[in-house]
């Protein structure tokens, strides 16, 4: 641990304004995040939602499904810890720290993007795609077939399936393709 240069400092978040104090100690070997050491610094619900934005592909799936995804607390603080993310022994960042319902309502304000090249996925680009088959087929039943069919038209393009040659079980069960006799 090593002592902060302006402990108990109030400072405001740089991306949401909320008050905070800069922490009496850090620990400098702390990953991904750490506690600042001066009055200067983001919030940890800001903290997080730069993670997030900057890490695919769970920026594609936010994208795509909305950042209300994120509400469901309990299953975003299993998530993380169980993929190491803030793994307790290399995070001095505390997943119950973070307000899930800010991070959501705060969600369209700025955040810095990092380029990488691990990261190829830009938040908006969902916009900017074809509608997925759930948005053209408002029926889930009709949407899951659409999607289905298409992809098996992709994989086998010299035999072409509709969706009326899907059979989707409620049970969760295997798909199959209802072929006509021969």
């Amino acid at each position: 641990m090593v002592e902060t240069t302006q402990p108990s400092a109030l400072a405001k978040c740089d991306r949401c304004a909320v008050q905070l104090r800069v922490a009496e100690s850090r620990r400098e070997d702390s990953r991904p995040f750490r506690k600042a050491a001066v009055p200067k610094g983001l919030c940890p619900d800001c903290v997080m939602t730069e993670f997030l934005y900057n890490t695919y592909p769970v920026n594609m799936i936010i994208d795509e499904r909305g950042p209300e995804m994120l509400l469901n607390a309990e299953s975003m603080r299993m998530a993380l810890l169980s993929s190491g993310v803030m793994d307790p022994a290399h995070c001095e960042m505390d997943v119950n720290e973070i307000n899930w319902r800010r991070v959501v309502d705060n969600w369209n304000l700025p955040v810095k993007l990092s380029k990488s090249g691990r990261n190829p996925y830009r938040m908006g680009d969902a916009k900017k795609r074809l509608p997925h088959a759930a948005e053209m087929f408002p029926d889930e039943d009709t949407a899951r077939k659409e999607c289905v069919a298409e992809l098996l038209t992709m994989l086998h393009p010299d035999d072409p399936v509709s969706a009326d040659e899907i059979d989707i079980p409620d049970d969760f069960g295997p798909i199959h393709r209802k072929r006509k006799p021969q």
